[in-house]
């Protein structure tokens, strides 16, 4: 497929906080953090949300927009995020789940860095 452009942002791989909204409470935040790491040409990214919310996804890059597929580690929830590329270091994105898949969440992910060391958070492996 082509899109007409074939400039491919820049994605950088390792840990960036996030910051989240459901689509039924907009105005109540979550945070966590996502690992974003380069598996050939596809990305695998994970979320850890408070203390117990992890989720797993796979994601295709073309030009600036990450597409990813995700689901919850319970099993019970999976969805789609496409995420923008706005800077090296930032990215927004647009979710819905099919639990819920006429309304949309939003998240914004602003990088740390390769690990959490230093960060005073613990580090995923």
């Amino acid at each position: 497929m082509n899109t007409g452009n074939s400039d491919t942002a820049v994605l950088r791989e390792g840990f960036y906080e996030l910051t989240g909204s459901n689509p039924d409470a907009p105005d109540m935040v979550y945070s966590g953090h996502i690992q974003i790491e380069k598996k050939g040409g596809q990305y695998a990214l994970r979320w850890f949300i408070g203390k117990t919310q992890s989720q797993a996804g796979v994601a295709i890059l073309e030009g600036n927009v990450l597409s990813v597929g995700y689901m919850d580690s319970s099993g019970g929830d999976f969805g789609v995020v496409s995420f923008r590329i706005i800077s090296p270091s930032r990215l927004e994105g647009k979710w819905c789940s099919l639990g819920n898949p006429m309304a949309y969440g939003r998240e914004t992910l602003e990088y740390l860095g390769e690990t959490l060391e230093g960060i005073g958070q613990h580090r995923v492996n």
